[in-house]
């Protein structure tokens, strides 16, 4: 229960207070339960239930302390540009998926810059219908780069469980040697944690093309550790 002081401390939820807080919440895609979680330093009986009964009108005033602190919390997420998930994009999802033979958990492995906060069974919710939004650099590269991958017909192997090196990894590769001034040999060196049969020799065929193919889980982890050997200085 409030005490009296703070039902005293109570504020009007204006117009303009409420469009903000949509706003806020359409453009982070945060909801109510996710901005809460784990807030040690939230206001007292500050609960989503709360912040839900602003959002739908049915509450016109709030403690002071709880609408700055929501406010607050919401202003300082990163926002995005949300578009709608249509039915012509979950049919070319669909279709790009039956036409390379490849699910959302190896295409996000097939990606040379996955954004962040993309994951597998985000996917997996558009093409159910669970989810009807996302987030427009989700979509769009999702989209571009289940297009760009060859048909399942074309995909050559070498052994079980390989896959072609795609043209954007391809030239990821380049990119990440251009970038760090790290041929294949300095990034495997020291390289410890490396998959079993993974070497620069291998990496060496890939950017040359007399290796086409390639275990997905060889490709990221060369991938992840040029990236990072890129972000660190004197490398």
């Amino acid at each position: 229960m409030l005490t009296d002081e703070e039902k005293a401390m109570r504020v009007p939820i204006t117009p303009d207070i409420l469009q903000t807080l949509h706003h806020y919440r359409t453009r982070t895609g945060v909801g109510s339960i996710r901005l809460l979680k784990g807030k040690k330093d939230a206001p007292v009986y500050l609960t989503p239930k709360h912040i839900e009964s602003w959002l739908s009108g049915r509450v016109k005033t709030a403690p002071h302390k709880h609408l700055e602190y929501v406010l607050d919390q919401w202003s300082h997420l990163p926002q995005w540009d949300f578009v709608s998930v249509t039915h012509e994009h979950v049919r070319d999802m669909q279709a790009q998926s039956t036409r390379t033979k490849v699910g959302p958990r190896v295409l996000l492995q097939t990606m040379p810059d996955k954004p962040d906060g993309l994951e597998h069974y985000t996917i997996e919710a558009w093409m159910s219908g669970r989810s009807r939004t996302a987030r427009k650099d989700h979509l769009d590269c999702v989209l571009g780069c289940w297009s760009a991958l060859p048909a399942a017909n074309r995909v050559r192997y070498l052994k079980s469980g390989y896959r072609e090196i795609t043209k954007a990894q391809h030239d990821r590769l380049h990119a990440l040697k251009a970038q760090s001034g790290l041929g294949p040999n300095a990034v495997m060196r020291g390289a410890k944690d490396a998959p079993s049969g993974l070497g620069s020799e291998t990496i060496k065929g890939w950017m040359a093309g007399t290796i086409q193919s390639a275990r997905p889980a060889h490709l990221h982890y060369v991938l992840n550790r040029w990236e990072a050997l890129r972000k660190t200085p004197g490398a």
